[in-house]
């Protein structure tokens, strides 16, 4: 995740970008372990045996679709598409260099840094709420 989020922003705001994505995480750790806080401490034991158990499950599947769609509305990096290039063409490789000076992009990508972000938090949050659970047990 690091990877791809490093190279789809501009060299002096790589750490910031990691920041945000770090923060994305923590934040889903978070909301998986407020989930089960809150539905430990809301239903008795019965009822987490019987239906309650299913709840994370449910929530995980929410964020996990929610991660899939997020991950669809990134384009790839400008380095991997290069890379491919290369490998498709190998019999072009020897007659023409892919001289480029930066591999990196020129400007920032606010909004793809968000979605994956978004998308880290929301798998983050759905594999601790399983984890808690099967924890507890």
């Amino acid at each position: 995740m690091l990877v791809f989020v490093s190279e789809h922003v501009d060299p002096s705001q790589v750490g910031v970008a990691c920041g945000i994505l770090t923060a994305g995480l923590t934040g889903g750790i978070l909301l998986g372990s407020l989930v089960a806080t809150t539905l430990s401490t809301g239903m008795t034991h019965d009822q987490l045996a019987t239906y309650g158990w299913r709840i994370p499950f449910l929530l995980g599947g929410a964020f996990g679709l929610l991660s899939m769609h997020l991950r669809r509305l990134l384009a790839e990096t400008l380095v991997f598409l290069e890379l491919e290039a290369r490998r498709t063409s190998k019999h072009n490789l020897k007659s023409h260099k892919f001289g480029s000076p930066s591999l990196r992009p020129t400007t920032l990508r606010w909004r793809a840094t968000l979605h994956f972000a978004s998308a880290a938090t929301a798998r983050s949050a759905s594999s601790s709420k399983t984890w808690i659970y099967l924890l507890c047990l």
